[in-house]
């Protein structure tokens, strides 16, 4: 067996990947070339390089296997003769039946028929198991490998070469991945005057090179109310975005997508994520600034309705209060776009196994 972290600790993190294979046979060929391709494409491996198999890693492998999307199974010729490889596949198996993990076999230099009827190695592997293990772990094992080996996945004989073989086995775990992460939707709320065609343009375009789902709101101010379309693109989002500028709060269309936006923190649990550009968050909290001589307009505009600017201060000052990013705190803008798309893509990935481990 083998992933990049070194401790013994049980990990606590999510992984795209788990691979499973015997490590004498593909860990310095074909492993390896696997997972450096996987992570160039930015999938997260777990991968465990520590060659030691004693009892106090089993926890930490199994936990790994539940914290993954995707399990590889390597069938190579000496994998069924690896106890320590077998009760991996169990748990695999089980994670596939209770948490609907995507489990790929990949038949490297072994005929899915060997696997499937327990013939050649998997045979003589068996037959040595025979004389130290009880009959019912090797029946858990025996029924195990051939629920795995039915399912549909890769087989070196049908490609060219081992290159070949790799690209398709990216393809399929980047195109899961990416259907995963479109299932949801970013919106994003800003001031399109100030930040539309620079340091909006820049966060579109990252977020969409990770395949997040982004609405950007382009449509100019018109009436007196946000249309029921947005709103309900506003509802169906799994994450808001505000990107609070200096002339945030002088858009009363900004303002009603905020009021919606909270609405759906309390009422669906949608991620919210303030973004303060070159604007102090405590002038956004106690509308101070610029944010102050929006709201003077405000009062002029709708002094017979004085509960919508209620309303309106009320839902500023509570996202001021969430964690979000603040651009004074970062070098500059590449550094903060940075920071925001990791923590966006980290927190819909958490969101996604949370749904994947309910479902």
């Amino acid at each position: 067996m083998a992933v990049s972290a070194t401790s013994s600790q049980v990990p606590q993190e999510r992984y795209d990947v788990f691979i499973s294979y015997k490590s004498e046979d593909v860990r310095l060929g074909f492993h390896s070339h696997l997972t450096k391709q996987l992570q160039q494409e930015g999938i997260h491996v777990y991968v465990d390089e520590m060659l030691g198999k004693g009892d106090e890693m089993l926890p930490r492998l199994l936990e790994a296997i539940k914290r993954s999307k995707i399990a590889l199974v390597i069938f190579s010729e000496n994998y069924a003769s690896s106890s320590w490889c077998l009760d991996v596949l169990v748990k695999i198996m089980e994670c596939r039946r209770d948490n609907n993990q995507l489990v790929i076999p990949i038949f490297y230099d072994v005929e899915p028929s060997l696997v499937w009827h327990l013939k050649g190695a998997y045979a003589y592997a068996f037959a040595l198991h025979e004389q130290k293990f009880e009959d019912n772990l090797l029946r858990i094992w025996r029924s195990v490998l051939i629920e795995t080996a039915c399912l549909s996945g890769f087989q070196l004989s049908n490609f060219p070469n081992e290159s070949n073989l790799i690209d398709g086995i990216i393809k399929t775990v980047v195109h899961k991945k990416r259907v995963d992460l479109e299932k949801d939707k970013v919106f994003i709320s800003f001031r399109g005057s100030d930040v539309r065609y620079g340091f909006l343009s820049h966060l579109t375009k990252q977020l969409l090179q990770k395949w997040i789902h982004v609405h950007a709101d382009e449509m100019l101010e018109r009436g007196d109310e946000i249309s029921t379309s947005l709103k309900e693109t506003i509802e169906g989002s799994t994450m808001a975005l505000v990107i609070f500028s200096k002339g945030y709060a002088s858009s009363r269309w900004c303002l009603e997508e905020l009021v919606k936006i909270m609405e759906c923190k309390r009422d669906k649990n949608q991620i919210v994520i303030p973004i303060f550009y070159h604007v102090d968050p405590s002038h956004v909290r106690h509308q101070e600034g610029s944010y102050a001589d929006a709201f003077a307009q405000h009062e002029q505009n709708f002094k017979d309705d004085l509960m919508k600017l209620q309303v309106w201060k009320s839902v500023l000052k509570e996202i001021a209060d969430l964690s979000g990013y603040h651009s004074s705190n970062f070098l500059n803008e590449p550094d903060l776009i940075d920071g925001i798309v990791k923590d966006v893509y980290k927190k819909l990935e958490d969101k996604g196994n949370l749904r994947q481990s309910a479902s």
